[in-house]
């Protein structure tokens, strides 16, 4: 699967007259806006992890990508494989059999909650409760606010 990604997106400059990259991140802005699917979670919660496990422990939801040897980001990171899990299932309307049902675990609406929250509890987390401020995370330099 990397090689058909690596054959069909060459990584070559191709400079737009009028696009820059802001329109490819506020795309990806209002992607995450409406949508979040979970991955399969284990068998206590934690991540599933699919690369460099025996395959006795290898979880039935892992679909591991393959590096090739020359990759041109991998390879000198020295990694052979790319962890891939499914994502989370839902249950099918009334029950019933039939293809499998995928989780959508924010609003579908554009409506900032991938910075607000999609519910009071989780507005109530990423508040600060000072001064009208969201918390924010303590980056180089900066101070940290609310946490």
């Amino acid at each position: 699967m990397r090689v058909i990604s690596l054959a069909l997106h060459r990584d070559h400059d191709m400079p737009h007259k009028f696009m820059t990259s802001v329109a490819a991140v506020f795309g990806q802005f209002i992607s995450h806006d409406l949508s979040h699917t979970p991955q399969m979670a284990g068998y206590i919660g934690q991540r599933l992890r699919c690369c460099g496990v025996n395959f006795s422990d290898f979880h039935p939801e892992c679909y591991p990508i393959c590096v090739p040897d020359k990759d041109p980001i991998y390879s000198p990171l020295k990694q052979k494989c790319h962890e891939y899990v499914r994502s989370g299932m839902a249950p099918r309307t009334g029950c019933t059999l039939g293809p499998r049902e995928q989780i959508n675990q924010v609003t579908s609406f554009i409506d900032g909650s991938v910075i607000y929250g999609s519910s009071k509890e989780e507005s109530d987390e990423l508040r600060a409760f000072t001064g009208r401020l969201l918390r924010m995370q303590r980056g180089p330099g900066s101070t940290q606010i609310g946490l």
